[in-house]
């Protein structure tokens, strides 16, 4: 399957590249009602530093000669470009790359209902905290007014850390960071190349749209970027995409607040329920979602669904088991009584039957096998203590030290100046990492690691020349030719005894 090609490239831009100030540019698209043309390059001759033909040529990457003015005439013996400062090179703008006019405005909406979640926004409450004059408006760039007290601790929450790894307690400056090894770094690298459909794109797309979903069929994310997704040279195979649409089909609902029980308290509290506003699922088990709530849009998102799907709750799947179609709270409408369209029944009664309570016997299996599994610390914990075995089995005692260099020194013993510079070279190495002096080797011993960087450090070990290699083998021919010699006079003066034998007995 062919890679998409890069909009940056300049195989991608068209022949000839147009010079075209704001103004033409905007005249271009409201007249015209066409995108900018593939390669137009937006230029406003108020601002910016003079640039040459050459240089704009070379940022683009395209022959000079292709280089025309908004009046199409050549620029390639003009020397200087006055006063030209370069805006979004190049503009890629045909139908393909553009995205449609609801997806823009509903775009806009969001960035600015959510500026504040931006990162200098983030620093201002890192720094300041309450204090702080940008992230606590209403508008950005601290304008507008004071948010209200919930609005407040709905961004705070926001941008307070809640994943393990950042709830850690940070290094210090001195410390150096320690990535993850090769072999995990690998892991990873193809578990996300393989499982790049599984983003939020992906699935919005896939919610909206069902299997009819065009960003769903992409082969790759390149070809999502480029607009080629309904390209069928650009698309996956069909079993692929029927995997996928399997996977998001089984996983819908699988955020932690669209459980029965979560639902529960929205129906029940409303506006004042505390599990269904919390942030994450850990804080929902709290009922912190008063004090600590979600941000507001994400709670109106909740709130759309919920208004929507208000009758997945534990007292109705209940009633649906029990009753069947004489059930009537999983028939009642919002409020409790009014019964809903036949057809909305009938929607209900496939979810019911799709989510059917197991009996208790399978409930019990099914809970006791979720008690038994780790959670995410215990996993971090035991992987540690592993690893920290493994480590400590393949470390080597400092009194091993010196048989270990003899066998890396064909055999012959090293001096006691050689094993102490090895065992400086480790030191100073720890000291490098820790940032203490004087760092000791106690009877936990040398890492395997530190052996080999100690070892190239100190130029312990000099690997032999092209003459010594070629005398080495040398001489370990002779003895297999010796040894083969020998052998064969060995099986003559046997061979000549039994003849001789055969011969006394004739």
């Amino acid at each position: 399957m062919p890679t998409p090609p890069s909009p940056l490239e300049p195989s991608s831009l068209s022949s000839s590249v147009v010079m075209m100030p704001p103004s033409a540019a905007n005249s271009w698209v409201k007249n015209v009602n066409a995108p900018l043309p593939i390669g137009t390059v937006v230029a406003n001759p108020q601002r910016g530093d003079d640039l040459s033909a050459d240089q704009l040529a070379s940022k683009l990457g395209v022959p000079t000669a292709n280089l025309v003015s908004a009046n199409n005439d050549s620029l390639s013996n003009n020397k200087v470009l006055p006063k030209t400062d370069l805006l979004n090179i190049p503009v890629v703008a045909s139908s393909q790359h553009r995205a449609s006019d609801a997806e823009i405005a509903a775009r806009a909406d969001w960035l600015k209902k959510n500026f504040w979640k931006s990162p200098k926004y983030n620093e201002d409450f890192e720094t300041n905290g309450e204090k702080g004059t940008l992230w606590t408006m209403s508008e950005a760039d601290g304008k507008g007014e004071p948010v209200s007290e919930k609005e407040m601790n709905a961004r705070q929450a926001w941008y307070r850390p809640v994943a393990n790894w950042q709830l850690a307690e940070k290094p210090n400056e001195q410390e150096k960071g320690f990535p993850c090894d090769m072999v995990e770094a690998i892991d990873r690298d193809d578990w996300f190349k393989k499982n790049w459909w599984k983003g939020s794109a992906i699935r919005d797309d896939f919610e909206a749209n069902g299997r009819k979903s065009k960003l769903l069929r992409a082969v790759n994310p390149e070809a999502i970027t480029l607009g080629l997704q309904d390209d069928p040279l650009y698309q996956a195979s069909p079993e692929e995409v029927e995997e996928r649409a399997q996977y998001f089909e089984t996983c819908a609902d699988n955020e932690w607040w669209q459980a029965p029980a979560v639902v529960a308290d929205f129906v029940k509290w409303d506006k004042e329920g505390a599990v269904w506003q919390s942030r994450n699922f850990k804080e929902s088990q709290l009922s912190m979602g008063m004090e600590n709530p979600a941000p507001q849009e994400e709670l109106d998102g909740r709130n759309a669904w919920y208004e929507s799907n208000y009758w997945k709750t534990p007292e109705a799947i209940t009633d649906y088991q029990q009753n069947g179609n004489k059930g009537s709270v999983w028939k009642a409408g919002r409020d409790g009584v009014t019964a809903v369209p036949a057809s909305e029944v009938a929607t209900r009664e496939a979810w019911f039957k799709k989510n059917f309570t197991v009996d208790r016997d399978e409930e019990t299996r099914r809970k006791n096998w979720f008690l038994q599994q780790l959670t995410d610390e215990e996993t971090a914990m035991r992987r540690s203590w592993v690893m920290k075995k493994g480590d400590e089995g393949k470390r080597i005692h400092p009194d091993e030290l010196k048989d270990l260099l003899a066998q890396i020194n064909d055999g012959m013993d090293p001096s006691d100046e050689q094993v102490q510079m090895v065992m400086s070279a480790v030191q100073e190495m720890r000291s490098e990492r820790t940032g203490e002096d004087d760092v000791e080797i106690g009877e936990d011993g040398i890492s395997q690691e530190e052996f080999v960087t100690a070892v190239a450090n100190t130029n312990f070990y000099v690997s032999a020349t092209d003459e010594e290699r070629l005398r080495a083998e040398q001489e370990a021919l002779d003895a297999l030719q010796r040894e083969e010699m020998e052998r064969q006079d060995e099986v003559a003066g046997h061979l000549a005894m039994e003849a001789q034998d055969e011969l006394d007995n004739a």
